[in-house]
């Protein structure tokens, strides 16, 4: 059996954090305009994996497949999960940021828990949705809009923003994924604390 696969990735990962003198001048003026919002079909279609018998993939579970999938389609994932071995996953990611690890070297009082973290439990829970997803082909874009912290409640609802159909009853789907935390007060009482992850990306079903 042979495959065949190019890999690639080329992304800007700008981390942005608030200064504590707002009107110190770093000399960091960078301008992120540059980077395009958007992602060319035919950039997108170069990396499909070629050799890949993807019809012979489709697996009857119960979820949609490709040509059944609607676009403009919204599917909130019903079960959620909670955020745990935050440290651990940190550790094995190698990240250097302390704030992850040291609850002295946060701002918030408390460890914050890696962004990677969020983002592969909110695909955990969008496969659920749609287990017969083969892999991610590319990212448009990824904002953490809220802290995250152990022990957190995550939701996931995934958004079908378009296709792009190939051969075989296959295809690209453009995912929108919004993921929303809520947390135990001391009162016991969970509240939301609203989104936390905006995450678009590409699909190959």
């Amino acid at each position: 059996m042979t495959f065949s696969l190019k890999c690639l990735m080329h992304f800007w990962r700008c981390p942005m954090l608030p200064c504590r003198n707002q009107d110190v001048q770093t000399g960091h003026l960078d301008a992120l305009d540059v980077i395009s919002d958007t992602i060319d079909d035919q950039r997108l279609l170069d990396t499909v994996p070629t050799g890949w018998k993807l019809p012979l993939l489709a697996k009857r579970s119960g979820s949609p497949s490709f040509p059944e999938i609607q676009q403009g389609s919204s599917y909130l994932i019903e079960a959620r999960d909670s955020v745990t071995l935050a440290p651990e996953l940190v550790r094995a990611s190698m990240n250097m940021a302390m704030t992850h690890t040291d609850s002295g070297a946060s701002y918030f009082g408390k460890r914050l828990v890696y962004g990677g973290h969020v983002i592969s439990m909110a695909f955990a829970q969008i496969t659920r949705a749609f287990p017969e997803m083969v892999t991610i082909l590319a990212w448009q874009s990824c904002d953490h809009i809220a802290p995250v912290f152990e022990g957190d409640i995550l939701q996931t609802r995934v958004t079908v923003l378009r296709k792009i159909a190939l051969e075989g009853g296959t295809g690209i789907c453009a995912l929108h994924a919004e993921t929303h935390g809520f947390r135990t007060t001391e009162e016991s009482n969970e509240e939301k604390i609203g989104k936390v992850l905006d995450w678009k990306f590409y699909v190959l079903f």
